[in-house]
Parts: structure tokens; C-alpha cells; sequence
């Protein structure tokens, strides 16, 4: 395996903290998802307390059994990550306020099994609310296969066809999963050219840049 995956998720769970900047949400709403005692800071940023957690790497058939039941092969680099991780949970905090006693997981990367059900459903959601319009009619498989979930009913996909093939991009709920294009790509904004890319992005910013831009508020 020749790319930076694992060195960048080495980093990533070497780190001890959240690093969110203060441009991008208030004290008080901080305290209320995490607790008073919880939340840091610095000149710039708030800092939250965090751990990781890591799964036993899924099996050579449960890659294929996965791959089997959507119909199209994983991308490679998404393989790499669940062979070393079957699931990953990223900046996980205890919640304070109405997430109490539960936790805060800033990035939930989908085991086999979830992969599998989640991209089911998306096709499932997209084929019902936008399977009988005239630009749709005919496709019956997406061209990306969702893999972390992004919070409020969105997702982080990543692209499986075309020029851009194997970029990671924010899935927005609001555009009822459409397949992505480019003529919508302005939709379905991109946060990083790979998923090697995305794991650097998340090991720069210490957590808060693994959305892209725009940044969902907490």
C-alpha cells in the first residue's frame, strides 16, 4: 500500500483535541453540547477534549460481500481504511446539555455493513422523491458511495466515476442524493481531491476542516 492513508491517520489519532475556530461558533454553544469544564481556548480557537476509537479491520470477504451487495467495487483507498479500521469514530467527546449522557462523534467513517445499508437507502431515497422526473428517470445506481456521516442528514461521498473520480465531496440532503455531475458540482461542494487528502485536511486542522467549506455550524 503505497499511500499517505496511514501515516495521516496515525497523526489524526495522536491527537488529544478538537481545535475548532472561533470564527466558526460561539463559546455558549460549546457549553452547551460539551460542558463548561470541557471547553478550552487559545487566542484563535476552542479547544474540546477528545479520544478515538478504532475497530478490528474487516476481512478480504466482508470487503467483498460488501462490494457484492452494492453492485460496484469500493474504492481502493476506502478498502485501505476499513481493511486497517472496519468503522471509525473521530474526536469523540462527552455531550453535556440534551446529548447528555451520550457523545459527540465529529466523524463517523461507515463500517462494511453500514455502507451497504446507508447507500441502499440514499438509492432508495433518491429513486422515490426524484425517480419519476424526466432528468432521472433512467438511473438506477449513483455514481458515489457515501462513507462518513456529516451530521443533520448529511453525508461525505466519495466519487466513483469520470475526471474526478475518487474525490471526497459534502452530499447535501437539500439535493435529495442526486447523482453527482458536473454541470450541479457548484450542489455537492469538494473538500478534498482523495481520501488520502481528506485524512491530511483533518490531521492540518485538528478536526475542524474535514467539512470543507462552508463549515456546518455546531
Amino acid at each position: 500500500m503505497g499511500s499517505m492513508l496511514r501515516t495521516w491517520l496515525e497523526v489524526i489519532l495522536q491527537q488529544t483535541h478538537l481545535v475548532l475556530p472561533k470564527i466558526s461558533c460561539t463559546r455558549e454553544s460549546l457549553v452547551f453540547m460539551y460542558g463548561e469544564d470541557a471547553v478550552q481556548e487559545d487566542e484563535e480557537t476552542w479547544r474540546i477534549p477528545c479520544r478515538h476509537r478504532v475497530f478490528p479491520g474487516a476481512s478480504e470477504e466482508a470487503l467483498a460481500q460488501a462490494e457484492q451487495a452494492m453492485g460496484f467495487p469500493l474504492p481502493e483507498a476506502l478498502k485501505e481504511l476499513l481493511q486497517i479500521t472496519n468503522g471509525l469514530e473521530l474526536y469523540v467527546s462527552p455531550a453535556a446539555g440534551y446529548y447528555s449522557p451520550t457523545f459527540h462523534i465529529e466523524y463517523r467513517i461507515f463500517s462494511t455493513t453500514e455502507l451497504v445499508t446507508i447507500n441502499q437507502n440514499l438509492l432508495k431515497d433518491f429513486r422515490a422523491m426524484l425517480g419519476d422526473d424526466p432528468d432521472f428517470r433512467d438511473v438506477h445506481a449513483l455514481n458515489y458511495v457515501a462513507f462518513c456521516d456529516a451530521h443533520d442528514g448529511n453525508y461525505l461521498a466519495i466519487l466513483l466515476e469520470g475526471p474526478e473520480r475518487s474525490k471526497v465531496f459534502f452530499l447535501d440532503h437539500e439535493y435529495l442524493f442526486r447523482p453527482y455531475s458536473e454541470q450541479d458540482a457548484d450542489l455537492y461542494y469538494t473538500v478534498a481531491p482523495s481520501l488520502d487528502a481528506w485524512l491530511e485536511l483533518v490531521a492540518k486542522t485538528e478536526g475542524w476542516g474535514g467539512f470543507g467549506e462552508p463549515t456546518p455550524m455546531i
